[in-house]
């Protein structure tokens, strides 16, 4: 007998949790409550992607959180193999509350894509402008005060607004989260990190809001209990740059409320960031609602983020109206949407 995907989530998940880790390790209760707890938070996580890529039928979600898993727990010495077990024990322990189509899908995900497709690779450092490796430098240093100076420097001195923020903040973050990855600094580091660009940029925010209006309004937000907002917050700010009225409305806030706050007074834009992949469904879910409400039917809808990134036609599969790698690429979509030309 099927179950619907939600139920498996809410009633089924730590029954499964208990026979995904009985046969990737038969003898687990021997090896401690730590190593246990952890086993299963990492089944949870990845029952969670499996579930929600058979949500919204995206095989690249799956796919790419295996290799993520893979690379990141290369680090601390576990091998691809009893992942690649884990694989196939949650396709096997899901069987029973799945029907034939929802099987097959996930039969059609061999083990041999996920091993033989090159992952995206975060063991090597990219290649970053100066600029970008020396406010890297500072987020390191945990120098507040000098990231901040630093960014008005180069704005003073003639950077393009959006170039600070794409090639200045955005790749150093990224490396950020490589050198996490790759275990150079720890989980304290990153988010220091994440705390000082969140301050630098506010220090930004009387050049942002000194430029003159045209008319437009954007709305942007996290979906889910995102913990990565800066992306979505130089959407805000980008946009603000050009000359929108801006609000941003940060992440976690129920589906209902934005309904509710987008009535009161419809925008011409909405910008939805999702970053981690189990969020999705709650993305499509929220396009749904906002083409289905009367007073917005001209509203432009533009996506973005890591979650959405890697698969293809990203705005047609979740109905949006454009998507964007970037900050400064979702201005250039949203200003298309709305009509804006620039010469």
């Amino acid at each position: 007998m099927t179950m619907p995907i939600i139920e498996i989530r809410s009633h089924q998940r730590e029954i499964l949790i208990d026979q995904i880790l009985t046969r990737v390790d038969p003898d687990h209760i021997h090896r401690g409550e730590y190593y246990v707890e952890k086993s299963r938070t990492d089944i949870r996580h990845t029952l969670d992607f499996t579930l929600e890529s058979l949500a919204i039928r995206q095989k690249s979600i799956l796919v790419q959180y295996y290799r993520w898993l893979i690379e990141t727990l290369s680090h601390y010495a576990i091998r691809e193999e009893p992942l690649l077990a884990m694989f196939a024990a949650v396709k096997t322990a899901l069987h029973p509350f799945l029907d034939a189509d929802e099987n097959a899908f996930l039969a059609s995900i061999p083990e041999t894509e996920i091993r033989e497709k090159k992952a995206f690779s975060h063991s090597s450092a990219p290649d970053l402008i100066p600029e970008a490796n020396a406010y890297l430098g500072l987020l390191l240093g945990k120098d507040r005060h000098g990231a901040a100076h630093f960014l008005e420097r180069l704005i003073q001195q003639g950077m393009p607004m959006e170039e600070v923020f794409v090639h200045v903040i955005q790749s150093a973050m990224v490396e950020v989260g490589r050198l996490w990855q790759t275990r150079i600094i720890d989980v304290a580091d990153e988010h220091m990190a994440t705390v000082i660009t969140q301050s630098a940029m506010t220090q930004l925010y009387p050049l942002l809001f000194d430029t003159k209006k045209n008319g437009k309004r954007l709305v942007a937000l996290a979906l889910g209990d995102e913990l990565h907002e800066i992306g979505i917050r130089m959407v805000a700010d980008l946009f603000e740059w050009k000359g929108f009225e801006t609000e941003y409305l940060g992440a976690n806030m129920p589906s209902s409320s934005v309904l509710d706050h987008l009535r009161k007074r419809p925008p011409h834009l909405v910008a939805l960031s999702v970053t981690v992949a189990t969020h999705l469904s709650r993305l499509t879910k929220l396009i749904q609602d906002l083409r289905d409400e009367p007073g917005l039917k001209s509203l432009k809808i533009i996506i973005g983020g890591q979650a959405v990134a890697g698969i293809p036609d990203a705005a047609r599969v979740f109905g949006a109206d454009g998507f964007a790698f970037d900050a400064a690429a979702a201005v250039r979509e949203g200003e298309r949407l709305v009509g804006i030309t620039r010469s």
